[in-house]
This record gives structure tokens, C-alpha cells and sequence, in this order.
């Protein structure tokens, strides 16, 4: 059993505005939606999406991708 009744957490949460160079990153690393960020090829405002793309290629589990 997972979720609230087992304590275990069910999902995480990742605010899209809080990337590197998005409006509200906690860092104070700051921009607008679509600036480059520290890695070559990803704009803010991308990882999030890149992440959950991972995790459904991963459907089977075998990368571990949480």
C-alpha cells in the first residue's frame, strides 16, 4: 500500500516556475520562461517535461526513472 495510509510518499511535486531561470527559482536564478539555463539545450521552463517524458519511456521500470 502506498500513499497516505503507509506514510510513503506518492508523488512529488515540481513546480515548473521554480527551474533554473524561470520566474520563481528559490535560488534567486531568475528569468523569463524559454531562457537558456546552465545545461547546453535546455530552456527554462523544458526539464519539467523532459522529466515526465522519462518517467513514461520508463514504463516498465527499467531505469528506475521515479
Amino acid at each position: 500500500m502506498r500513499g497516505v495510509e503507509s506514510g510513503k510518499p506518492l508523488a512529488v511535486f515540481k513546480p515548473i516556475d521554480e527551474e533554473q531561470f524561470a520566474p520563481n527559482n528559490p535560488r534567486n536564478y531568475r528569468g523569463d520562461f524559454g531562457d537558456n539555463t546552465l545545461r547546453v539545450g535546455v530552456k527554462s521552463g523544458e526539464a519539467t517535461v523532459r522529466e515526465v517524458a522519462a518517467y513514461l519511456i520508463d514504463s516498465d521500470g527499467f531505469s528506475g526513472v521515479p
